[in-house]
């Protein structure tokens, strides 16, 4: 359990993705007043439990979580006031997650607790403030956040996390150039598969899946962090045992990369692998 002194588990990163109103919920409640998600992912209300079970784990055991958000103004790139550009352009979209509106702040099984934000119109980052503090977050102006904001690198360059687990919306989005920034920067990368959702079907978000896959990260379901020894052995691949993984990882005769092969391949719960790696 975390002590109330922050570092960073493990050298394990948190990523949150964009989990505010405007893109998980169709209506929501602020201050007294109904109003509506401005771009809603499909289904995306329904992950909020799992969200919320990843927010309480990084809280007990002290997990640096870096919460990235879009961040818009009128004269923001992305947001189109032209219908039939937005029709016709898949990178132009309607006013979302605008600079202070309810729209833009996250939902309550995601809101970071005191946590340093950086606007992508900061002139400069606190590094001491990214390496001490427990919630970041990272505000962008476009759907990459490593394009979106000029201090993403700097930030993750400070935290030098050896991997990240990953999780919000959408999938196919901003997930997606999420995943794939911290692949391509070296960084091993676990998706929390169950805390995700998306915006195409079923078959178009399974190769988005199976694309970061083939890239070496690991899908996971939330529960999988949870697991006893005694759940691990039972949800490993067919024909795959466990036994000794535990005691082999806790006395140091493996080493991180070898969970993250067992995990990527099959032979271990990638969520469990996760958890062996944070806990230990």
């Amino acid at each position: 359990m975390y002590n109330g002194e922050h570092t960073m588990s493990d050298n394990t990163l948190f990523w949150n993705v964009d989990t505010q109103y405007d893109f998980m919920r169709d209506t929501y409640e602020v201050e007294g007043e109904t109003r509506e998600g401005k771009l809603p992912v499909p289904g995306a209300d329904r992950i909020e439990d799992e969200l919320a079970a990843l927010t309480e784990y990084a809280q007990d055991h002290g997990v640096t979580v870096v919460n990235t958000a879009d961040w818009h103004n009128e004269d923001s790139d992305e947001i189109s006031y032209d219908p039939e550009e937005i029709e016709n352009d898949d990178e132009k979209f309607p006013e979302h997650c605008m600079q202070g509106t309810p729209g833009a702040r996250y939902v309550p099984a995601t809101e970071p607790d005191d946590a340093y934000r950086i606007d992508w119109q900061d002139d400069s980052v606190d590094l001491g403030r990214v390496q001490s503090e427990r919630e970041l977050v990272l505000y962008k102006d476009v759907f990459n956040v490593f394009a979106g904001s000029p201090h993403t690198d700097t930030v993750v360059d400070a935290l030098d996390p050896d991997r990240a687990v990953v999780y919000g919306v959408a999938t196919d989005v901003c997930v997606n150039q999420a995943v794939n920034g911290l692949l391509d920067r070296g960084i091993e990368v676990y998706v929390a598969e169950d805390a995700t959702a998306g915006m195409g079907d079923v078959e178009q978000l399974d190769a988005v899946k199976q694309a970061w896959e083939d890239r070496g990260a690991v899908l996971f379901q939330t529960e999988e962090l949870f697991y006893s020894h005694e759940d691990a052995l039972e949800h490993v691949g067919s024909g795959h045992g466990l036994e000794g993984v535990e005691t082999l990882y806790a006395t140091g005769a493996e080493n991180d990369a070898w969970l993250d092969d067992l995990a990527q391949h099959g032979y271990i719960p990638g969520g469990y692998a996760l958890k062996l790696q944070i806990e230990h």
